[in-house]
């Protein structure tokens, strides 16, 4: 009876408490530990208590554990998930025999592909011309035709392509094409001229000068000319 009671008054003693700290959880372990011990008797007829305090310890030991394995998962689907972010596009461009270390930088590649996901332009605002002439290199390579064609200037006063005409090209440039007319341009130096326009002074790998022409549009960013490299 003596087990009974003990086993009894520990489950009682366990219902009560909300919340166990490791002083409690030990004592429990320690008193489990010696009635196992104290009725574990090679008599046979005693072995149904050994059973049944095993049985009794085992229930005791999962009650003692379970409520914290349960906060522990309930912490963790309560975190906060980790922002959205984007990786730094440092990887160097080698196309056929031609190697470049054209890249964007960690700003501009956020831009880039904040970008692709709405074609907002809103989020090259604030960027040097120079890093939104690198964005549109990127997406030429990359063959983001819509990120391309976001980059040129809405202006209505210059000259523009329909965007079903630019679409309907099929005449492009291969990427190493792409990489012999641009590379160099990242190392380039805008120049603003008269009437919201501007170019990109640059050197090709190939040692020939680079031009490379900008508008700015009403909203005060600085766009792609249509035609950049006439």
């Amino acid at each position: 009876m003596k087990l009974y009671e003990e086993l009894d008054q520990n489950l009682k003693s366990l219902n009560e408490k909300n919340y166990l700290d490791e002083k409690d959880k030990k004592e429990i372990f320690n008193r489990l530990s010696n009635m196992i011990a104290e009725d574990a008797r090679p008599h046979r007829t005693f072995q149904w208590k050994y059973y049944f305090s095993l049985t009794a310890a085992s229930l005791l030991l999962v009650l003692l554990f379970l409520p914290s394995v349960m906060n522990k998962e309930i912490a963790e689907e309560k975190a906060p998930s980790a922002e959205k972010s984007y990786p730094d596009e440092t990887r160097e461009l080698k196309t056929a025999d031609i190697t470049t270390d054209f890249k964007l930088t960690e700003m501009e590649y956020i831009a880039y592909a904040k970008l692709k996901e709405d074609l907002n332009e809103a989020h090259i605002k604030g960027l040097k011309p120079v890093s939104i002439a690198k964005i549109y290199v990127q997406a030429n390579l990359d063959e983001e035709l819509e990120v391309v064609y976001e980059l040129y200037t809405d202006r209505t006063d210059v000259h523009i392509i329909p965007k079903e005409e630019f679409f309907e090209n099929k005449n492009r440039s291969t990427k190493e094409q792409l990489l012999e007319i641009f590379d160099g341009i990242q190392k380039g130096t805008f120049i603003e001229e008269d009437g919201g326009t501007g170019h990109i002074t640059y050197t090709r790998t190939s040692g020939e000068p680079g031009h490379f022409s900008m508008i700015k549009d009403e909203d005060g960013i600085w766009n792609v000319s249509f035609m950049p490299i006439q």
